[in-house]
């Protein structure tokens, strides 16, 4: 009876995380497929990314006769991976779900319930397991030439591979939500550590073949080390080796391990949820101040601004290209920044006269970091269900578009423009050069921040469970992140094949994203308008 209750809420986890009611009950058949193309498209392009990264590096190690750590070397990125997006998603999911009064007052074991929440966020990681580790591991069984039975192994790994990054996840998410529910500032502390954790990553894949040539040359060392502390990965290395019995190991402690530490966490369960509760509503109850009144304008930014702050993943998903771009300008304070580019261009297969004029690059560079800095994509949907609120204020919708899109550019060009100035004067940039940077940056991030609003009204997800869900899971995330990137690669070669001067482009590309912006403008004043009523 309790095994048909944890499937039964296993079953309602997935159907309610992943929205399979709606796409489902959707008569949209062109919506679905869509949706279908998006998702295998995601899957490929990950999948993809394996098996080029884990051919590159099993190509550089088979020159040191290293080339079996290809598997382990991916195992451990596929765990830390598991392990950071898990840790979004363990506080929403685990700790502070919606329907927790509902559940525990069902006649359900709290241990039923604790496990059906763990394995549905398993399944998640379960599909990054199979696309990155699987992956990897078939690409290591095909380049070093044997049987292909040995997938098999691989595939054992791979089931087994999300438990302990995981149960990991659950442990420090729990006190990430117990530290939030007791200080003010409660997400601070999440955002510092993850923006630094992905400025370590940036850094580190900067410098990677300098880690690489210190992985080879201190390869005794590394193995001591996995044998002694890490024995995951020292029994993925004896299963690669062929090691049976270490296979029946590895299964076997893992899956103790999760039952063990399910048992454990299902006693107190209750009382830790509602403790996290109780706290969170003795923080609400503060002191209130009287400030200076603003323009509803003003009041509507710092709203979006309040939000955008308090949700740490959001943060995370923006500050990619912001964080890439303040890299690359401190490093041109210390380093020849053409002399870098060229040797880039170099190893691409491009002559290093290609530099002689950095200005297309500078220009390059600005315009993809807005592109993938889409902050307004996400606005409409983490309105989510209080959206009605403001909906009924005394406040002109356009009012409400217009501060999603201003608070998106101000957050971009607060940083590029700084970064411009930098760069330009180090690079001795003409004043016109840097003048027309600066003017395609002001309106491409216009032009940015409103299609996505746009695509976010048309794809809004206003029920979604966890933050993930709406930063990186929604259709909205996936069309604006992808459609600028793709023209900007359509860009470098219509320039390439028409061979003009590099001014007279950017003229043309500032006078057609001119043109763009008041296309959309009018767009969200008329449609965008009615459709946010709609909502």
């Amino acid at each position: 009876m309790m095994k048909n209750k944890f499937f039964s809420l296993l079953k309602v986890n997935i159907i309610n995380s992943y929205k399979l009611n709606k796409f489902f009950k959707s008569s949209n058949l062109s919506s679905k497929l869509f949706g279908i193309i998006c998702l295998l498209f995601i899957a490929g392009f990950i999948a993809g990314l394996s098996f080029l990264y884990s051919t590159i590096i099993f190509a550089a190690l088979k020159n040191f006769n290293l080339e079996r750590y290809v598997p382990i070397l991916f195992y451990f990125v596929t765990e830390l991976m598991i392990f950071i997006f898990s840790i979004y998603k363990v506080k929403p999911l685990l700790f502070d779900p919606k329907d927790n009064d509902l559940l525990f007052s069902l006649p359900i074991k709290q241990n039923s319930i604790l496990r059906s929440r763990i394995c549905n966020l398993l399944i998640f990681n379960y599909i990054m397991s199979i696309l990155i580790f699987l992956t990897s591991f078939i690409t290591y069984v095909v380049f070093s030439k044997i049987s292909m039975i040995y997938v098999l192994h691989g595939i054992l790994i791979s089931i087994v591979l999300p438990i302990l990054p995981t149960i990991l996840a659950c442990v420090i998410g729990y006190f990430i939500a117990y530290i939030s529910s007791k200080v003010t500032h409660k997400n601070l502390i999440e955002t510092v550590l993850t923006i630094s954790f992905f400025m370590v990553i940036l850094v580190s894949s900067i410098f990677i073949q300098k880690i690489g040539m210190l992985f080879v040359n201190n390869i005794e060392s590394i193995d001591i080390v996995i044998s002694k502390f890490m024995f995951n990965l020292n029994l993925v290395k004896e299963i690669i080796s062929g090691n049976i019995i270490c296979e029946i190991i590895y299964v076997f402690i893992n899956i103790a391990i999760f039952m063990i530490f399910t048992f454990l966490l299902s006693k107190g369960y209750g009382k830790i949820t509602n403790k996290l509760k109780e706290s969170k509503v003795k923080n609400v109850n503060k002191k209130v101040e009287f400030k200076k009144k603003n323009s509803q304008l003003i009041c509507l930014i710092k709203k979006e601004a309040k939000k955008f702050f308090s949700i740490p993943i959001y943060i995370f998903n923006a500050a990619f290209g912001l964080v890439l771009i303040v890299l690359v300008t401190i490093a041109s304070v210390f380093f020849d920044f053409n002399e870098i580019v060229s040797l880039t261009l170099q190893e691409m297969g491009y002559m290093s006269n290609a530099t002689s004029n950095i200005f297309p690059i500078i220009l390059l560079m600005f315009s993809f970091v807005i592109a993938v800095t889409n902050i307004s994509a996400s606005s409409i949907s983490f309105e989510g269900k209080n959206l009605w609120i403001i909906k009924t204020l005394p406040v002109d919708e356009k009012k409400v578009l217009k501060s999603k899109v201003l608070f998106s550019v101000i957050i971009v060009q607060s940083v590029l423009i700084p970064c411009l100035v930098i760069m330009s004067i180090l690079q001795k940039l003409s004043i016109y050069q840097f003048l027309l940077i600066f003017m395609l940056n002001i309106v491409q991030s216009f032009v940015i921040s409103l299609f996505g609003v746009i695509i976010n009204l048309k794809y809004p997800n206003l029920e979604y469970t966890t933050e993930a869900q709406v930063v990186k899971q929604s259709m909205s995330s996936f069309v604006s992140a992808f459609i600028p990137m793709i023209l900007i690669f359509a860009l470098v070669y219509v320039y390439l094949i028409l061979n003009l001067p590099v001014m007279v482009f950017a003229l043309l590309l500032l006078l057609c994203l001119i043109i763009i912006y008041f296309v959309e403008v009018l767009i969200l004043n008329t449609w965008g308008v009615k459709k946010f009523k709609k909502l």
